[in-house]
């Protein structure tokens, strides 16, 4: 996961056979967006594609992403990585998102209406 200080130009070169992509079409040039607000790469296959969506609640959470007519949306293309033969754990949206909230000192109030009970039974878990 990458998480840009300000919104970033980005490409993408979609190589193989059966990309496992998210929101990349957004980067062509033609396109209405022109920035990127997080860049996500995972394992799991197909359904770590999921694993965006933790990303774009945290940045939606502190006021992040793309504004149209007074709304916002976190603009996070993401690509996964094919590995379902080596029994790899898919990461989820909860999982991904409990992540960065361990790991930055700026963390928004929770919104339940945004996460599922196991996302914020793990955000609310004190850290050391």
């Amino acid at each position: 996961m990458v998480l840009f200080e300000e919104p970033a130009v980005a490409s993408i070169a979609m190589n193989g056979g059966a990309p496992a992509l998210r929101d990349t079409a957004l980067l062509e040039p033609e396109m209405t967006i022109e920035r990127v607000d997080g860049f996500v790469l995972s394992g799991g296959s197909a359904f770590g594609l999921d694993a965006g969506g933790g990303v774009m609640t945290y940045l939606a959470e502190i006021g992040r992403g793309f504004e149209h007519r007074g709304a916002r949306v976190p603009i996070v293309p993401g690509a996964s990585l094919f590995d379902l033969l080596n029994e790899a754990i898919n990461p989820g949206a909860g999982s991904l998102l409990t992540g960065i909230w361990a790991s930055t000192p700026r963390r928004p109030p929770l919104s339940s209406s945004r996460l599922g009970p196991q996302a914020l039974d793990s955000a609310r878990r004190p850290t050391t």
